[in-house]
């Protein structure tokens, strides 16, 4: 009767092995569109590269996280198409952020966990369509589009047609 809740993507990845591992278990996976989830992680690592002095040109970087968000999408992509839809379901960040307050009751609903009193005051509180403050591109990055639209993309557009994905027109 415990729940774990981890918004860090990294652990994204952990979504098969703790599916696995687990199997009473209900995951909820958030996705986030390549180019924006790519370009926010490398802005991030950006000040630690300019404070420990690695990687200057943010190359190196750029290429290993490049190949990890490869292995990743595929990954969560063969992960998606086996999935109970009873168990799983996916939700893309881009839908979180438009209607942050929907979103969680279907995902409460489907796993059919009551809503608290608490929890509807909450919910009906949420601002939605919420912008971070945290800036960044992926050209500033220096990504390579169509590198991201041919290893990237597919896979990410392969989970939103999911069967357990959840996002504001299945309400």
């Amino acid at each position: 009767h415990k729940r774990l809740l981890s918004k860090n993507a990294a652990f994204g990845s952990w979504a098969p092995d703790l599916y696995e591992a687990f199997p009473d278990a209900q995951l909820i996976l958030c996705i986030r569109e390549p180019r924006s989830g790519l370009s926010s992680q490398l802005s991030s690592l950006a000040p630690a590269r300019d404070l420990f002095g690695t990687d200057p040109s943010g190359e190196q970087t750029r290429e290993c996280f490049f190949e990890i968000f490869r292995q990743n999408y595929t990954c969560l992509e063969h992960f998606a198409e086996s999935a109970d839809a009873k168990r799983v379901v996916i939700l893309d960040q881009n839908d979180l952020k438009a209607d942050p307050a929907g979103i969680i009751r279907q995902i409460l609903k489907h796993f059919h966990i009551d809503l608290s009193d608490r929890l509807t005051v909450e919910l009906n509180r949420l601002q939605q369509g919420r912008r971070s403050s945290h800036q960044h591109s992926a050209q500033a990055e220096g990504l390579d589009l169509d590198q991201i639209e041919v290893c990237l993309k597919p896979p990410y557009q392969a989970m939103l047609r999911a069967q357990q994905r959840i996002s504001p027109e299945n309400q």
